[in-house]
């Protein structure tokens, strides 16, 4: 077993402490949305009193108040670990900074400070280097010359850590020789950020995990989904010599659609979301509060993908023999039924609310106290280790169904989990807080997706997409539009597809399950007319060139005899040439010039 300790003289522990604590700032304001982001799990909020999720992104009115990554598992002796925050009232389980790990695992007060940051930068800015990094009179931005793909190997880091296009092939970052950050969205943020150490917040033993974090957001004309959203992408990666077993990852999210105190909540199970929307038609403003008075949005937390499931060496089916959907994972899961074996994702596999622990609700419904409850809320039980039920307020002494264990709190007037997954096949009527006439109040909310094996080395990804929706009408026509947002959103990341034709999630070289090399030639380059292959080797391959968006426009498998082809329909501009031959690739930047 490694052991686990903080790097730190006594004399600096104090020092320490209040580093470790703090944290910068910056803002994902590239849209319609202006987000406060920070290089931890802890986000949005100023961490004194404000919330800056501000919808419109010029207002001073805000949807959420804050999201957090919670994540627990158990080892092989049933033993617990858990690192969540909700609001550092009583400490922090989160610090920044990659963890040290080949012969000890640790962290460093020098590494905590140096990664309290966060890497910001365009797409517009990774266009223009692709264009001119090799003219004499450019000057590569510091946005890509210090961006972060390797640790410190020295100090037992990652050597790779923020992905990067390796456009030479050789495993390095090198942008001087046209390597480039490998961003998602029109903006990026990237930050690093882990749980090691004494976790004062939700008191559970650290699991030695360091999480990579991306939030980013588009901008696309005519294309309201996409300005009305921000992503944020986590790498989880198990850092640690231990293997948890039952592992669940947690997102919680306090929703405040402007006033806080008049809000519900709510869950749709086959889109993998939940959300939080303004208990009647009219958001007043109060207690020094902005309200959005007649139109009030409503705002969501989508979890897009989940951890991977556990290998079982089958393809999971999203549908029984007779064409029925499968009453499972498969519902809002990713990759189910594709034809690949042990590439299926999780969805969202529970959801719960609870209530502000001022507002004199059951107390088995408050917020969490301590590591077992935190781990209690993302395995589908109470406080009281009772399970979520059905109807009522969703605990057994609530009224209502409370015989029927559920997954799912408040699925919906209809209700979405119209196969039953929640409640073991039964379908079940209408379930919501308009339904159960609730008193509104202060909602937070949260899902959690799991179990799943988190070995050693382990990579756990979670992709959660924030989307706003409005109408200026009710607060059911608010739902119906961030329903129909979420559906755009979900559809072109499940396809890889982005409006403009170009992917979403572009894989980086160094990554890659297939090693790199570096053997053809590709010429004339530049080139306007023809292309010729001079290959190395007498066999069969598979040739793609992207755009400089990285859009597919040519695709072909071909011989190695076949190597000359036309190129004169192409525009003008920077491309990519991938070169495969099933057991190596390598990639070619071609530059097209005016006909």
């Amino acid at each position: 077993m490694k052991k686990i300790y903080l790097i730190c003289s006594s004399l600096l522990l104090f020092v320490s402490i209040s580093l470790f604590s703090q944290s910068y700032h910056t803002f994902l304001d590239y849209n319609n949305i202006k987000a406060l982001i920070r290089p931890i799990g802890n986000q949005f909020w100023n961490w004194q009193n404000s919330a800056y999720y501000l919808y419109p992104a010029d207002s001073s009115t805000s949807t959420i108040f804050t999201s957090t990554l919670w994540v627990g598992g158990k080892d092989a002796d049933e033993n617990l670990y858990v690192c969540g925050e909700m609001y550092r009232q009583q400490g922090f389980d989160y610090r920044t900074g990659p963890l040290s790990f080949e012969d000890e695992l640790s962290l460093s007060l020098n590494t905590s400070m140096e990664y309290d940051t966060i890497w910001e930068i365009t797409r517009q800015e990774i266009n223009e280097f692709l264009l001119l990094y090799n003219t004499p009179s450019y000057n590569i931005p510091q946005s890509i010359l210090d961006w972060p793909a390797h640790g410190n190997v020295d100090e037992g880091q990652s050597f790779y850590l923020a992905p990067f296009i390796d456009a030479n092939g050789n495993g390095y970052y090198d942008p001087i020789n046209g390597d480039y950050p490998n961003i998602r969205g029109h903006k990026c943020l990237f930050f690093i950020f882990n749980d090691f150490g004494e976790h004062t917040e939700s008191g559970g033993t650290n699991l030695g995990i360091e999480v990579h974090g991306m939030a980013y957001a588009y901008v696309f004309p005519d294309q309201p989904a996409y300005d009305n959203t921000i992503f944020i992408n986590y790498k989880i990666i198990n850092r640690s010599s231990r293997t948890y077993l039952d592992t669940y990852v947690g997102l919680f999210t306090d929703f405040d659609i402007g006033y806080p105190k008049d809000d519900y909540i709510g869950c749709d199970v086959p889109r993998g979301t939940f959300y939080a929307y303004n208990a009647d038609d009219f958001d007043e403003t109060a207690e020094g509060v902005n309200g959005y008075g007649s139109s009030p949005p409503a705002q969501s937390a989508t979890l897009l993908s989940g951890p991977y499931m556990d290998s079982d060496g089958i393809d999971n089916p999203s549908e029984d023999l007779f064409g029925e959907q499968m009453v499972d994972e498969s519902i809002n899961g990713m990759f189910f039924g594709d034809g690949i074996v042990d590439n299926e994702r999780l969805g969202m596999t529970s959801f719960t609310f609870f209530n502000n622990s001022g507002t004199g609700a059951n107390a088995n419904t408050l917020d969490p106290h301590g590591f077992e409850e935190y781990y209690n809320y993302m395995t589908g039980l109470w406080r009281d280790e009772t399970p979520f039920c059905f109807g009522g307020t969703g605990h057994y002494s609530g009224g209502g169904d409370t015989d029927i264990p559920t997954k799912f709190v408040f699925p919906g007037n209809p209700n979405t989990d119209i196969w039953g997954w929640g409640t073991n096949g039964v379908v079940q009527d209408a379930w919501s807080e308009v339904t159960e006439g609730n008193p509104p109040a202060d909602r937070r909310g949260m899902c959690s997706s799991g179990p799943f094996t988190f070995s050693p080395g382990d990579t756990a990804y979670v992709d959660v997409a924030f989307v706003t929706g409005e109408e200026f009408n009710t607060k059911s026509s608010s739902i119906q539009t961030m329903n129909q947002f979420i559906d755009v959103i979900r559809a072109d990341f499940e396809s890889n597809l982005l409006p403009d034709g170009s992917p979403f999630i572009v894989l980086s070289s160094p990554h890659n399950n297939i090693k790199q090399s570096n053997h053809t030639n590709i010429y004339p380059n530049p080139a306007n007319d023809v292309l010729r292959f001079d290959f190395s080797k007498d066999t069969d391959y598979q040739i793609q060139i992207m755009d400089i968006n990285g859009k597919l426009v040519f695709s072909r498998n071909i011989s190695a005899s076949n190597c000359v082809f036309d190129i004169s329909s192409f525009d003008e501009g920077v491309y990519f040439v991938k070169i495969s031959d099933g057991e190596s690739i390598e990639t070619k930047k071609l530059v097209v010039l005016d006909k």
